[in-house]
C-alpha cells in the first residue's frame, strides 16, 4: 500500500469549506488489498472511511474536507491499516489553518 504520509490545506476562512484528494494505492500485481480507512472528527471529514477492497494496482480517491469554524490550525490522524504485509498500517498527518471570515 502507497499512501501520502500528510494532507495540508492552505489558509481556509471560517465558514467556508476546501478539499483535497488522497490516493490509497495498491502496489500489488496480483493480490486485492483489504483497507480500512478510519475517520476524522471536526474541523475534518473524509470519504469512504470504514472497510474496503482493492483490486491489484488500484488507485481509489479519497476527498479529505476542512470546514474551519475557529482562527488557527488544526490537526488530526487519519489511521489506514491493511492487508499489506509490508505496510500494514499508515498514519497521515492531516492539517489545516483556520483563517477569518471574509
Amino acid at each position: 500500500m502507497s499512501v501520502a504520509s500528510s494532507v495540508t490545506f492552505a489558509t481556509t476562512a471560517m465558514g467556508t469549506r476546501a478539499t483535497k484528494t488522497l490516493t490509497v494505492s495498491n502496489l500489488s500485481t496480483s493480490s486485492t488489498l483489504s483497507v480500512d480507512i478510519g475517520t476524522l472528527g471536526a474541523p475534518f471529514a473524509v470519504s469512504a472511511s470504514g472497510s474496503h477492497n482493492i483490486a491489484p494496482g488500484g488507485h481509489p480517491q479519497l476527498t479529505i474536507t476542512f470546514t474551519p469554524s475557529q482562527v488557527g490550525t488544526a490537526s488530526q490522524n487519519l489511521i489506514i491499516t491493511s492487508s499489506d504485509p509490508h505496510n500494514p498500517k499508515v498514519t497521515v498527518q492531516v492539517v489545516g489553518n483556520g483563517g477569518k471570515s471574509r
